[in-house]
């Protein structure tokens, strides 16, 4: 935040565009509470106390005030608290400048609290501010994706991209202006072993191991094996003699009951949450077969093979 304030403070006046990146790594290590008590620990490592946005000890006494959440619930507030200072504290800056009402600003996760390193679904937070385009309080609900950031932002900045760039996404322009004409359908999602494809109504997930993996599953160890191929994909700090049973990355196993099926297919509009796997259900065989042939016109021109979706 401090970084960005200064950078703010140093292009004040300039009548040039810019882009302002800022990534933090709230709520990720070291955990939040402490780093508020020791004052010069910060997610990024140690630092002089930050002066550009509220105290410390206000983001510290919001969290702990919060007497009805477990400890490691008021440690996740804390860092929310402290990431939404620090947007505050950049707002706060951009309107000082008078730049606010000339700036687009997106706020946007990596990933949700469920479904890390999964094809479930893939919701996260987005939010875009763009004061005489967008107004206030609009929601859009078209299939939008990450990888759409950066053509919007050449769109946008009038830009054009570089040659050698390769671009799967779509510029969000016309969904900011109000218009959703034409827009995409689906939306592909890849992690690893797994392969999905996401309508509106529908999430389609399949798992396809390599042989060598297949020849190592057996229907008895079958859940010894997680999406990664791996029995063991996260130990944190536990050792292999204490590890008793599966243990899945962000333990997703336990959010959704057919993570072991290599075929899932969910209804996003009666079952947003995705727990009962239609895949195997004659009664959704229509539904199943038009997803596989979609995921399998994302996989035609990808270099590796993926099952039967080659």
């Amino acid at each position: 935040t401090r970084g960005a304030v200064d950078f703010l403070n140093s292009a004040a006046g300039k009548n040039k565009p810019f882009l302002l990146y800022l990534a933090t790594t709230l709520p990720h290590v070291p955990a939040a509470i402490p780093s508020l008590e020791n004052r010069s620990a910060t997610p990024l490592g140690y630092a002089d106390q930050m002066a550009v946005q509220p105290s410390r000890s206000s983001v510290l006494e919001a969290a702990k005030g919060q007497r009805s959440l477990s400890p490691w619930q008021q440690d996740h507030f804390a860092a929310m608290k402290w990431l939404d200072d620090g947007v505050g504290a950049i707002m706060a800056k951009l309107e000082e400048l008078e730049m606010a009402e000339n700036t687009l600003v997106i706020l946007a996760s990596d990933n949700d609290v469920r479904a890390k390193m999964s094809c479930y679904d893939g919701r996260v937070p987005l939010m875009i501010r763009w004061p005489g385009k967008i107004t206030p309080g609009t929601v859009c609900d078209e299939l939008v994706s990450n990888i759409d950031f950066a053509p919007t932002i050449y769109d946008l900045c009038g830009a054009k991209l570089p040659r050698e760039a390769v671009v799967d996404g779509e510029s969000l322009r016309p969904l900011l202006e109000g218009n959703s004409e034409g827009w995409r359908r689906s939306l592909y999602l890849e992690v690893l072993y797994t392969r999905g494809v996401v309508t509106k109504t529908h999430n389609y997930v399949a798992v396809r191991y390599p042989q060598q993996v297949m020849d190592k599953i057996t229907p008895q160890n079958r859940r010894e094996y997680n999406q990664e191929g791996t029995k063991i994909s996260q130990n944190d700090g536990v050792t292999q003699e204490e590890l008793t049973g599966e243990h899945v990355r962000y333990g997703t196993n336990a959010s959704y009951p057919a993570y072991y099926d290599l075929d899932q297919l969910y209804d996003l509009t009666a079952d947003p949450m995705q727990q009962v796997n239609l895949a195997y259900d004659k009664n959704h065989e229509a539904e199943l077969l038009a997803m596989k042939k979609l995921l399998g016109n994302y996989s035609r021109n990808l270099p590796n093979s993926f099952g039967e979706f080659k």
